[in-house]
């Protein structure tokens, strides 16, 4: 089945040199972005996890033309499940195997400590989420971490530079928002039936329901405040998809 869319600085010791902390912009605004001259930034058509495509021929044979997709998605509504049946579909279609499709959700974080050579640690400083503890707060004064919008700042770009390569299925963290402006990009929101959500949950986390139902709510909540804080937007709002998937009268695969 095919479908077609159109239109689519604190102060910190001198004994923790390790990171420079920028203080929090103004509302709305990206932090300037302060990367060491050893540490370029990354390209927009290669990366960690693309590292087996060829690079975009010169001349006049260019690399053909790669779509990607993003999926924004409710908790328990099969983003996990229906992203890698969508990169399998696609691959299946496509005529070219030089370049197979990739979907970024969970691994999306290691993705960005590739990007920009951070320590493996950083990854437990980047929720999809902005409730931040006293002592993370401490910590990124001392600069023992990131800022918290210095790893958003380093996200957006990841994900830039993964839409600009294509063939990839992005999930989450405002994917939608960040390439609003690229022609070739499909957004996706997936909902469905709160009680069904914490029945896939019980299932795939092997959860009470009562632990589930919790982990729905909350988990909901952390990534509607991501996008509400990095994004000035309502998650649930159609107008930012092209199109909105209710989950529940179907199976993923459908």
């Amino acid at each position: 089945r095919s479908l077609t869319c159109k239109g689519h600085t604190a102060m910190r010791p001198a004994c923790f040199p390790i990171f420079s902390v920028p203080s929090p912009p103004a509302a709305g605004a990206l932090v300037p972005l302060r990367v060491p001259p050893k540490n370029p930034s990354p390209s927009l058509t290669a990366g960690p996890s693309l590292a087996g495509r060829p690079p975009p021929p010169a001349g006049n044979n260019p690399r053909p033309p790669l779509r990607a997709v993003t999926i924004s998605r409710e908790t328990g509504a099969g983003a996990i499940s229906i992203g890698q049946l969508v990169a399998d579909h696609l691959q299946a279609r496509q005529k070219d195997v030089r370049y197979p499709w990739a979907v970024f959700d969970r691994n999306l974080a290691r993705e960005v400590l590739a990007d920009f050579k951070l320590p493996q640690r950083v990854e437990q400083y980047m929720p999809e989420d902005t409730a931040r503890a006293t002592r993370d707060t401490i910590e990124d004064l001392l600069g023992l971490h990131p800022s918290e919008w210095t790893l958003v700042h380093y996200t957006n770009r990841t994900i830039l530079r993964l839409a600009n390569a294509g063939n990839v299925v992005l999930v989450g963290r405002g994917a939608n928002l960040i390439t609003a402006g690229l022609d070739h990009v499909l957004h996706v929101r997936l909902v469905g039936p709160e009680a069904q959500r914490i029945r896939h949950c019980e299932d795939f986390y092997h959860l009470t329901r009562a632990q589930a139902a919790e982990f729905v709510h909350k988990t909901d909540r952390a990534r509607a405040r991501y996008v509400k804080r990095h994004f000035k937007k309502n998650i649930a709002d159609p107008l930012n998809y092209h199109l909105v998937i209710n989950t529940g009268p179907v199976s993923f695969t459908e």
